[in-house]
């Protein structure tokens, strides 16, 4: 056997691995898209679709989408909790608060909404409060809201009995503030748990 010989039977084993290593790469990147296209990254809401934000045993809160065109996000949303909403440049961020914004009170709940806004976004600038109604007639609180991505607003809602609140977050990003806070206010009812069945 000649030295050549002996080199070629050498480098044929290394280069299987290589060609085992390249077809599992293959194999994890073509699942990976076929998985992708399984799992929807959106999915479309329709208007008068609910969506519930849970409650407290007594009663419920739930996010009424007012017209086609909104879409969920599946992977930053949690049914019964929390919803992202996507319609065009809009972002709608809707759920119940943190422990940092769970004072009861609605003058302690917004200052909680205002301190988060901010920590997000140093930058961001929170207009005056105004009272705003949801759905069902609750009263809440909203601001228009400036940060560096665009115009949006904030509303927030202690729930009847004050044992939980919902925080509705909107974002521009082309300039576009989007529905107004008394429009968005109007995205939310608070019923009897009875009436959730």
């Amino acid at each position: 056997m000649t030295e050549q010989e002996t080199a070629t039977r050498r480098a044929g084993p290394g280069w299987i691995a290589v060609g085992v290593a390249v077809a599992m790469i293959v194999l994890v990147t073509a699942g990976w898209s076929l998985v992708n296209t399984l799992i929807p990254g959106k999915t479309p809401v329709t208007a008068g679709q609910e969506l519930a934000l849970g409650g407290d045993g007594t009663t419920r809160a739930a996010l009424v989408v007012p017209e086609d065109g909104w879409e969920m996000d599946v992977a930053a949303s949690h049914p019964g909790q929390s919803y992202r909403l996507e319609h065009g440049s809009l972002v709608l961020d809707v759920g119940q608060p943190g422990e940092s914004e769970a004072a009861p009170g609605t003058d302690r709940r917004w200052e909680g909404a205002r301190r988060v806004l901010r920590s997000q976004a140093p930058s961001t600038e929170i207009g005056a409060p105004a009272t705003v109604v949801s759905a069902d007639g609750t009263e809440g609180l909203a601001a228009d809201v400036s940060r560096s991505q665009g115009p949006g607003a904030v509303v927030l809602f202690p729930a009847p009995g004050d044992n939980y609140a919902v925080r509705m977050v909107l974002q521009g990003t082309d300039g576009d503030p989007g529905p107004s806070p008394e429009d968005l206010a109007h995205m939310i009812t608070f019923s009897g748990e009875a009436g959730h069945g």
